[in-house]
């Protein structure tokens, strides 16, 4: 059986979001991602991610960095960065060092990941 992953994005307050990672074949979430939007001193919008999560049957598979990849597309639709938070486990780690290893916008800055709508990549 082949599995189809999608994530659905809900504003869930005025500057709070989350994305659940779902397996449309099964219909079920298997992770999600919070985060919110706030503004730089320029004005600039961007979205900051609170906490992720996968669960563990699914870890390993590279089904984390599906679940990154498609967030961070799906809420760039709304600002022009999205930023990690600036303490994360060694599973996020992980899926930030692939994603920059992977996309030429996705880079450090201090404690902190950042991706740039303004490229065009990811």
């Amino acid at each position: 059986m082949k599995h189809f992953f999608e994530v659905k994005f809900n504003l869930e307050e005025e500057n709070n979001w989350r994305c659940d990672f779902i397996e449309v074949t099964a219909d079920k979430p298997i992770g999600f991602i919070d985060g919110g939007f706030a503004w730089t001193k320029d004005g600039i919008k961007y979205a900051e991610l609170s906490q992720s999560e996968l669960d563990k049957r699914y870890r390993g598979k590279g089904l984390g960095l599906l679940m990154y990849e498609l967030t961070i597309t799906r809420v760039l639709e709304f600002c022009i960065e999205f930023h990690s938070c600036k303490d994360r486990n060694e599973h996020s780690d992980g899926v930030w060092q692939a994603l920059n290893r992977k996309y030429y916008n996705v880079v450090k800055e201090g404690r902190y990941w950042k991706v740039t709508r303004e490229k065009g990549i990811l």
